[in-house]
């Protein structure tokens, strides 16, 4: 059920955040490289995964204060916790999770202590430094942040295809304008391009509300690369012939049995239409049909088909709401919940 009190963003509101994070804020914060797109893709890829990691902890920090205050820190994991206060955490969510120096100074010291392990830059060392002291970097990592609470709390939560330093490949492909984010370059469907940044995905690896990586155009590509886009590009086929897949994931495993909704897989009897397609158009569903359908529920719509034995006659049955299961089924949890809000609220503000 969409709530339009919520601080929480809706699913238009991300995608529309992250793409200008792709398309304006990089190359504004990261100025210094505009010219070095492996560099640039480096820098990126740990800046946000690094904002993520810390992300987590300030909310997992919460977690455990909120425990400490109720008692039951020695009975309840923070993980199992969330569960129960996630939709409150949503609600208030630029409230209790509010950007401070103190977050961005956290991420400057791993950046860092990270760039300390890349090879061969040492005489581009200062220029990150001047960087990373611009009011553009703390509008990137200000953004940053605020994504990655979304992606945490998100249900299933959102995450990222970004490998540590040292066992990082940048990945190349050949641009295509209805796939990838040019964000520097000019170039046609025979350019090759490295990837700067893949959207975060859900499970399978599909791209959140089809979100697309941001490329940087290479001007002069070297045979090595040229090789390396002709790989990927059969790999691209194989995604596209079967979903939408992560680009920057150079080896594809296809698996038969697919998510399609609560306790429902491919090996099921007959599969109505797919709970996957349904996903991708989450947000005309919800803006234009029905505006109670939310993201934990779309899978729900999804029905089996199948023949009933004694009448030899096709039967097709939905299986029930997860939004009634979730709440409307347990009540009990309600005043439990009400009760944490009614602390979480007096520990903010004593």
């Amino acid at each position: 059920m969409n709530n339009t009190s919520s601080s929480f963003l809706l699913p238009s509101e991300f995608k529309s955040i992250w793409e200008t994070l792709e398309k304006d804020l990089l190359l504004e914060a990261f100025e210094s490289f505009f010219d070095s797109y492996s560099w640039l893709a480096h820098l990126t890829q740990d800046t946000i995964k690094i904002v993520y990691e810390e992300s987590n902890l300030v909310i997992n920090d919460y977690l455990t204060k909120m425990l400490v205050i109720l008692k039951i820190n020695n009975e309840v994991t923070n993980e199992t916790f969330l569960q129960r206060v996630k939709f409150i955490f949503q609600d208030f969510f630029a409230t209790i999770f509010a950007f401070n120096d103190d977050f961005i100074e956290k991420v400057k010291i791993k950046l860092k202590q990270t760039i300390k392990t890349y090879k061969d830059f040492e005489d581009k060392e200062s220029d990150f430094l001047s960087d990373i002291e611009t009011k553009q970097f703390k509008t990137l990592i200000q953004t940053l942040f605020k994504l990655c609470v979304y992606m945490l709390l998100h249900e299933p939560v959102l995450t990222l295809n970004i490998q540590d330093y040292e066992s990082r490949s940048l990945v190349y492909h050949y641009y295509h304008k209805n796939e990838f984010i040019n964000i520097e370059g000019f170039g046609n469907e025979k350019s090759s391009c490295a990837v700067i940044l893949s959207p975060p995905v859900l499970r399978k690896n599909f791209y959140y509300q089809g979100i697309k990586p941001a490329v940087y155009i290479l001007a002069n590509a070297d045979e090595t690369i040229k090789q390396e886009c002709e790989k990927n590009k059969v790999i691209l086929a194989k995604g596209r012939s079967n979903s939408i897949t992560d680009p920057s994931i150079t080896s594809l495993k296809v698996s038969k049995k697919m998510e399609v909704g609560p306790n429902l897989t491919s090996n099921s009897p007959k599969l109505g239409k797919s709970c996957l397609e349904n996903d991708s158009k989450n947000d005309n569903i919800g803006n234009k049909k029905n505006k109670n359908i939310s993201d934990k529920n779309i899978g729900s719509i999804c029905a089996i088909s199948f023949t009933d034995k004694n009448t030899d006659k096709k039967v097709e049955k939905k299986p029930p709401s997860m939004q009634k299961l979730n709440i409307n089924n347990l009540s009990h949890i309600k005043g439990i919940l009400m009760l944490i809000r009614i602390i979480l609220y007096a520990y903010l503000n004593r």
